[in-house]
């Protein structure tokens, strides 16, 4: 993205007519001009500057850039932060959130300007399609293949963050109000009709909550009609960069992680979802963007050195946020948090690595990483005050798919391919013998609900400081429990999958919420406006817990 931000400036001042206010992470983005509503994207070149503007949007600290992979993991247990951290995501770390909380308040809002925007592209594209030139058609079909892709994933974090788990039990169709055993999905803009202001939708709108079963279909839909466009395209915005746009390999890789969700939820259909998402997976290692390499890097010395460059994508990066020395962060670098602000692995995380795991240096602290010049508590953001690309889908990611929708298989099969091709590369003592992987690390048996726990150790392993535990335990319906003293509070058992975050006040003190189409989460109508784990924790299922 380094080599056309230029295009983007006059992209960003389009999508930003219709938002009321701007967060202050998109201030330094923000265009000093302005450009007619009636004349923004009205010519293929204001629209393909329109997409890298979606992008930079994506890619702000409050979403992309630095919330959404420290976040996912600090509220679970992969990161804990020093006790000289006295604010910085302290409420998230502590589990004290309430509807007027800033970060819920972000994923929210950010999430839906992504949306918003990304319609806009597509609505725009449709417009002029039918008088483009050949030619012209290509570019269009790119850039609403990207944006559809772009606002599938916000979408999805969306379910992530808003929704409790997909269950066949709790994603009938729409309900008037959500039952006790219902939840909402989200609020869907339709894919080439943004009806987004700064918040999510204007006063006027009709929109509704969806039913879970309505939005995973809309994403699906969504991913499907971008994997065509991208087949039907051969544009491409930057060669060799292509890991900083949305691509059909990424828009594959979410169609399999919506399948391998599904499959915990509906067990009528869990066979299909799992082959589905495994299938997929290989589908798109077979489709990465150009520069990523299907094979993983198994030298410790390049592992590192591929964290340390901002200038290009790694050869493990399916999507990537970019950022330049022009990109003025400041205190919201993602390296600050991992800096000064005591961001840090677990010791549940360290404790994980076995001896030749080439990874396990990457988590050691600022003094012990300091012979290799990294200055931070997680060497995927090596050097606080200055910023480097951060990483939000990557080619593990696939193999771990492939692992953890076989786990009903047994250990062998697509399950050992995954393994293989992940830990048994990062752990250089494996040396490609499946065995010897089993002996190390396969400790107890090879059971469904031992091979699935193999899997979540390996994303610990691979992942932290992405993001992804909080989905991961949600999704296979894991507890949570923060013992010892990396962690700020103590709790046992607690049924996080149980838990949704509020949908913020900033979006249920508009006036589309008077109309009685939209709903508060159920959990959070019942406990008013904020809660913390410290006084109240959900039980589902049977689950019991212990508060220390």
């Amino acid at each position: 993205m380094k080599n056309i931000k230029s295009l983007a400036i006059a992209g960003l001042a389009i999508l930003i007519l219709g938002f009321n206010s701007c967060s202050p992470e998109f201030l330094d983005r923000k265009p000093t001009t302005a450009i007619d509503a009636d004349r923004a994207l009205t010519s293929v070149s204001n629209i393909e500057g329109a997409t890298v503007g979606l992008m930079m949007y994506f890619a702000t600290s409050g979403y992309a850039g630095r919330n959404l992979p420290v976040i996912g993991d600090l509220i679970t247990d992969n990161l804990t932060t020093s006790a000289g951290n006295s604010g910085h995501l302290l409420d998230i770390e502590m589990w004290n959130i309430s509807s007027s909380l800033s970060e819920v308040g972000t994923f929210w809002n950010g999430s839906y300007q992504v949306v918003s925007a990304a319609a806009k592209v597509v609505q725009a594209c449709n417009k002029l399609r039918d008088e483009a030139s050949e030619s012209e058609k290509s570019t269009l079909d790119k850039c609403k293949a990207t944006a559809l892709t772009i606002k599938a994933f916000a979408e999805y974090i969306l379910t992530q963050y808003y929704c409790l788990p997909y269950a066949a039990a709790n994603s009938s169709m729409p309900y008037p109000v959500p039952g006790p055993d219902q939840m909402n999905g989200i609020i869907l803009v339709p894919k080439d009709r943004p009806e987004s202001s700064d918040n999510a939708i204007n006063s006027s709108s009709t929109l509704r909550s969806a039913s879970l079963a309505e939005t995973y279909a809309h994403m699906h839909e969504e991913l499907s009609d971008a994997i065509a466009l991208f087949d039907a395209s051969s544009k491409d915005y930057a060669n060799s960069n292509a890991a900083f746009f949305p691509s059909k390999c990424m828009a594959l890789t979410l169609k399999a992680r919506l399948y391998l969700e599904q499959s915990y939820g509906d067990a009528t259909n869990r066979d299909i979802f799992r082959d589905s998402a495994v299938s997929l997976a290989k589908a798109a290692l077979a489709d990465l963007p150009s520069g990523a390499n299907a094979a993983l890097v198994g030298d410790g010395q390049k592992f590192l050195e591929q964290y340390r460059a901002f200038a290009a994508p790694t050869t493990e990066d399916i999507l990537t946020v970019n950022f330049t020395t022009s990109d003025n962060l400041s205190a919201n670098s993602i390296n600050n948090m991992f800096g000064s602000y005591g961001c840090r692995a677990s010791s549940a995380v360290t404790s994980l690595f076995g001896g030749s795991d080439i990874r396990k240096t990457i988590y050691l602290s600022a003094a012990q990483n300091k012979e290799l010049e990294i200055f931070s508590s997680c060497g995927k953001y090596p050097n606080e005050n200055q910023i480097n690309n951060v990483p939000v889908i990557r080619v593990p990611e696939l193999y771990l798919i492939m692992a953890e929708a076989s786990v009903g298989k047994g250990p062998d099969g697509d399950y050992m391919e995954g393994m293989m091709k992940t830990l048994g590369v990062r752990d250089t003592s494996i040396n490609g013998d499946y065995e010897k992987l089993k002996s190390s690390y396969f400790k107890d048996g090879t059971g469904e609900d031992a091979l699935l726990k193999y899997v979540l150790d390996e994303r610990r392993r691979e992942y932290t400081g992405e993001g992804y535990r909080w989905f991961d335990l949600r999704r296979t319906k894991s507890t949570l429990t923060h013992s010892g003293k990396d962690f700020r509070i103590q709790f046992t058992d607690y049924p996080i999958y149980a838990f949704a975050f509020p949908i913020p006040e900033s979006e249920t003190n508009t006036g589309a919420w008077k109309n009685g189409l939209l709903h508060q989460n159920e959990a959070w109508e019942a406990n008013g406006d904020s809660w913390s784990i410290r006084y109240v924790l959900p039980s589902a299922n049977g689950s019991d817990y212990s508060f220390e």
